[in-house]
């Protein structure tokens, strides 16, 4: 076979021998630190967790990049289209974090005390540093005030200049929170904003006359109440929440009104699955804490953090970036009483 030849090993860069000191692809890379056989066990379990973070991210940049042919090409084939690779994008990213939940058992079949055997020659080595988590939060939606008044800790202070950049440059960008909400409030648009107030109300007066408590409704239709409840909950530091737009957040009760039609039967899926990814970033943190919990009790952890203090406060509400999608269900209205005002 020919130096220039590919096969199984050089396609996949895995290494001229697969071990020894220099390091020329990717099974060189488990380099240990003390003698601890079981350390093998946690660096490889951290390089799979890496590796499909970057799968994320790949597949994070393809749904940035179809949310903004969709917003910029409305009607046209290039919109059909990239809306109808989303819902496969979307559940990848979902089903790769649900797998990796299954890496906290692997690793918990390390024991405490095999841990503890080679936990300190780490030396600030720590998930706390990751830098592709990070950004998989941040790209998704995740902003610096979901953070403020859960922690004391800057993520930032322990990462490179270069690093930070990477970070910074990811906040300069629109995120898929924030395109999302551009793109429903699009979908509100074409169909007619006042439309459908207009027939939300209409619908509501007829659940009232009923006998249905709607009072909770009322802010859907009342764009200055909804306004207003927005602003009281943004005073309090400790329940910031990532609130859609007026115009957003109607569109995603648009689209939950109306799931069954045809033209809205992949809105809907799009922003379901976009509900499981958030729900699924928020179970692989509850997973972590739990197995931090179990590894190293209330030790302060290598990063610099408090440890597991600092990482329960990771799994509050405060850390949901599509609260709007987490609690739509307060706000959509039965079939059979939405009737459209024409």
């Amino acid at each position: 076979m020919s130096d220039k030849e590919i096969n199984y090993a050089s396609y996949l860069k895995l290494g001229e021998g697969y071990v020894g000191p220099k390091v020329t692809g990717l099974l060189d890379c488990v380099g240990q630190l003390s003698s601890e056989p079981e350390e093998h066990l946690f660096i490889t379990v951290h390089h799979g967790f890496e590796i499909w973070f970057k799968q994320i991210l790949f597949d994070f940049g393809r749904i940035k990049k179809n949310f903004e042919l969709s917003i910029n090409n409305p009607g046209s084939v290039m919109e059909k289209k990239a809306l109808g690779e989303m819902p496969t994008l979307i559940m990848r990213c979902r089903d790769l974090l649900r797998m990796l939940l299954g890496n906290f058992q692997i690793m918990e079949s390390m024991g405490q005390l095999a841990f503890m055997n080679f936990r300190g020659k780490l030396t600030g080595g720590s998930g706390f540093q990751s830098l592709q988590f990070r950004l998989i939060e941040n790209i998704f939606g995740l902003k610096e005030e979901n953070r403020k008044g859960q922690t004391q800790f800057n993520y930032k202070e322990k990462m490179k200049p270069e690093q930070i950049e990477r970070v910074n440059e990811a906040f300069r960008e629109q995120n898929i929170f924030e395109l999302t909400q551009t793109w429903l409030a699009s979908i509100l648009e074409k169909f007619g904003k006042q439309k459908f107030i207009n027939s939300y109300q209409k619908s509501v007066s007829d659940m009232q006359k009923a006998g249905s408590n709607t009072e909770h409704l009322r802010c859907v239709y009342d764009e200055n109440l909804f306004n207003e409840l927005r602003k009281r909950d943004g005073k309090n530091p400790h329940t910031f929440r990532n609130y859609f737009t007026y115009d957003g957040f109607l569109g995603a009760l648009l689209v939950h009104q109306l799931q069954a039609e045809p033209e809205y039967q992949i809105p809907y899926q799009i922003i379901t699955l976009i509900l499981d990814v958030d729900e699924a970033i928020m179970t692989w943190r509850g997973r972590h804490v739990n197995m931090v919990h179990r590894m190293i009790g209330s030790k302060p952890g290598t990063g610099g953090t408090s440890g597991y203090d600092y990482l329960s406060s990771t799994v509050s509400d405060q850390y949901k970036v599509f609260w709007d999608l987490f609690t739509m269900s307060t706000y959509v209205i039965p079939s059979v009483d939405f009737k459209i005002t024409k």
